[in-house]
């Protein structure tokens, strides 16, 4: 097992995350920013959003990433107005895994 793999193991990653209080995670794995890539979903020009570490957008399923975005849209709206909606989060996420030929059908 590699040491990303070893990161992403729920107690390690609880572990990283007591230890790296006030940083934001990734919603799949958990791990804070601190310690791993965060994967940038580009919705127009410099604007985006990021739900998932690099690690996690390569290596989840599709559903598990819009799931963290889901999370990370009610975390923007107990804050205030978030900045899109779940429909425009999930369609970014949709285009990109379709450009990279990781989805068959874009709905």
């Amino acid at each position: 097992m590699n040491l990303e793999k070893i990161k992403r193991v729920p107690l390690i990653s609880y572990l990283y995350r007591t230890f790296h209080i006030g940083y934001g995670t990734c919603g799949v794995c958990g791990l804070p920013w601190s310690n791993c890539r965060s994967h940038t979903v580009k919705m127009s020009g410099y604007d985006g959003f990021f739900p998932v570490c690099e690690y996690c957008w390569e290596h989840a399923d599709i559903k598990q990433i819009k799931q963290a975005c889901t999370k990370l849209y009610y975390i923007w709206e107990s804050q205030g107005i978030p900045p899109y909606t779940i429909d425009e989060m999930h369609r970014a996420i949709d285009r990109l895994k379709a450009q990279k030929g990781e989805l068959e059908m874009v709905k």
